[in-house]
């Protein structure tokens, strides 16, 4: 006899547990949950073209003093997208949302050189006896990156993401330069190692590079 109750075959409803459960957990959150395992890359800057660059420092699942020293450190040699002010006086996101204030201020140098007191690896144009020439004597603010989106020949940070896995950090910051009429893309990846309190460089590579040649395109 009929009850009025509706039956739903057995082999259906694990299915049905599944999906109401996956509709739930989307009903509450307020946005996409960004679970990183353990040693996986994690994009804590990127900057697109449809959209404000974004600083994703809640991304990390152990953020520490250190990895904010490599961040502050890319910063300090690549001007990130979404600056604003005049040169003297650039508020950046990154160096913003790391407490630092404006991009190369005092605060932005000291803490730059606090974590890396000798050198700096190279993760810019410049050329790398200009590095060579602050080693064993730390980085100081005229190495610092200023650079205004206005300028005929500029360099800017456009995604930054991290990796870390027990004491060892890896980092792959794309760069994107524009020179007049050429423009590229430079991807380094740099290593290191958590040594108590500070950083010891295990690596620096350049691991992707492009131009483009916009007068060539047209000739």
């Amino acid at each position: 006899m009929y009850d009025g109750r509706m039956r739903i075959p057995f082999h259906c409803r694990g299915a049905m547990i599944l999906t109401a459960v996956l509709l739930s957990s989307i009903a509450v959150g307020t946005g996409p949950v960004h679970a990183a395992a353990p040693g996986a890359w994690i994009t804590v800057y990127e900057s697109r073209n449809d959209a404000a660059p974004r600083v994703h420092l809640d991304r990390l699942p152990q953020r520490s003093p250190a990895i904010d020293g490599i961040l502050a450190m890319v910063a300090f040699q690549q001007t990130p997208f979404g600056c604003e002010g005049p040169r003297d006086a650039m508020d950046c996101p990154i160096t913003r949302d790391l407490g630092l204030g404006l991009q190369c201020s005092d605060a932005h140098v000291a803490f730059v050189r606090r974590w890396f007191p000798d050198r700096i690896p190279k993760l810019g144009g410049r050329h790398e006896r200009h590095y060579s020439g602050f080693a064993g004597k730390g980085p100081d603010a005229s190495m610092c990156a200023q650079t205004p989106t206005s300028a005929s020949v500029q360099s800017h940070l456009s995604s930054l993401r991290i990796r870390q896995s027990s004491r060892k950090l890896s980092i792959e910051s794309r760069v994107m330069w524009y020179a007049r009429e050429r423009s590229g893309e430079i991807v380094y990846r740099t290593r290191f190692r958590l040594d108590g309190d500070a950083l010891v460089l295990r690596s620096s590579e350049v691991i992707r590079q492009t131009r483009h040649d916009r007068a060539a395109d047209q000739g």
